[in-house]
């Protein structure tokens, strides 16, 4: 058994559990009916979404972990990461694929939960022997669809607890400025 998160109230639950046990969200298994001809076709898929990055080194380290697995750019891995409050690193995968990832970034200290993968139209599977540090590389890795997100969060802490205060500058110029009510953190809109 492991935990994924629920489709509606994003909260963690067995994927054994035939609804949420928080929302009552009925939750899909092989071999339901379903309106999409894919899911009668194909196994169940799923993906790997990052929920915790405690520190500056976590989120680098994620940044690097990414990279390697996904065989990807410094600079591609970089934006998955800080631009997206709860990225989704992977998608695509089987059950076992998804338990090896999640276990390298757990190793890390950095929190990822395994959730069903309704959206991906295909597989990534992994090459357990790749020649990277890792000895892990994704094969027909696609950058995931990000969920829309419509709030604001902290760029060092990742925290939601932001304000949005105005600050007076010189001459009378008011300048609009995030600031992160958990660590301190200021930042002009429009940058991170």
């Amino acid at each position: 058994m492991s935990l994924i998160k629920c489709p509606e109230c994003k909260r963690e639950i067995s994927d054994k559990a035939e609804v949420c046990i928080h929302c009552g969200y009925p939750i899909a298994k092989l071999g339901d009916c379903s309106d999409t001809k894919q899911e009668h076709t194909s196994p169940l898929l799923y993906k790997i979404r990052v929920i915790d990055i405690p520190d500056q080194d976590r989120k680098s380290m994620a940044v690097a972990l990414t990279c390697t697995i996904a065989d990807i750019r410094l600079r591609e891995a970089s934006a998955l990461i800080e631009q997206n409050y709860s990225p989704i690193i992977i998608a695509g995968l089987s059950m076992d694929d998804a338990e090896v990832i999640k276990r390298i970034f757990e190793n890390e200290r950095i929190g990822v939960t395994i959730e069903p993968d309704y959206e991906s139209t295909q597989s990534t599977t992994l090459d357990l022997n790749a020649k990277c540090k890792l000895g892990v590389e994704a094969i027909n890795y696609f950058m995931p669809k990000q969920d829309e997100n419509d709030f604001l969060f902290c760029p060092r802490c990742r925290s939601k607890l932001v304000e949005t205060v105005t600050i007076s500058a010189t001459q009378g110029f008011v300048k609009p400025v995030n600031i992160c009510k958990k660590c301190g953190h200021k930042w002009n809109i429009g940058k991170r």
